[in-house]
């Protein structure tokens, strides 16, 4: 597997690759006039060619996790051009600033998305549902965490709740605190594979991570 298959670009996107001259690389992050990049050169810094930015309207501009076509590899002190993007598998937006119905991509090309929920105070099967909504009509899938397992006294019975609330959904349970349960969600990641984690502030989302 070479470094761009490591990074998700699958059949998928290749298939979109009618030069074969094009340089593939991934939106990794955003600045207000460039993006951060990677591709099988490493990482660098690019910006969409004038022809691009003026064809493009908010819903389609490049976010994280966008695949993107380059006339030049990005090397240091030099900022590549982005001449094309490629279509999305998936796709989470929001709405623009302003009183205007445009929308923002957030994040594009996740293939799973974890939704986390604490089983403290932070525990509202509602918000799950309402996240896992979103998750599946932006094509991803979603799987279900109940961290903080060690301050619950009855995981049995939030487990059963969550699962007849977003049906056909994995339920992983862990205690990101005493370190449990964590193999569970390794086992479903793999090299190629771009995985999300949401869920309200402190869920446990960052020391799961980490």
């Amino acid at each position: 597997m070479n470094e761009l298959n490591l990074l998700g670009f699958g059949p998928y996107f290749e298939e979109q690759l009618a030069d074969s001259e094009a340089i593939p690389a991934r939106i990794a992050g955003e600045h207000r006039e460039s993006y951060i990049v990677w591709s099988g050169a490493g990482e660098g810094f690019a910006r969409l060619s004038g022809r691009l930015m003026r064809a493009l309207d908010d819903e389609a501009f490049p976010g994280v996790g966008d695949w993107v076509t380059l006339k030049t590899v990005p090397i240091p002190g030099h900022t590549a051009v982005i001449d094309r993007i490629l279509a999305r598998c998936t796709v989470f937006t929001r709405g623009a600033a302003g009183g205007e119905a445009r929308r923002q991509v957030i994040a594009a090309n996740v293939d799973t998305v974890f939704i986390v929920s604490g089983l403290d105070a932070d525990y509202n099967v509602h918000r799950i549902q309402r996240y896992a909504a979103r998750v599946r009509a932006s094509g991803a899938q979603p799987m279900v965490i109940l961290n903080k397992t060690d301050v619950c006294n009855d995981v049995g019975t939030r487990v059963a709740e969550v699962g007849r609330a977003v049906l056909g959904l994995d339920i992983l349970t862990t205690s990101a605190a005493l370190g449990r349960g964590l193999e569970r969600i390794v086992a479903r990641l793999a090299p190629g594979i771009t995985a999300a984690f949401v869920g309200s502030s402190g869920a446990g989302k960052s020391t799961l991570i980490n």
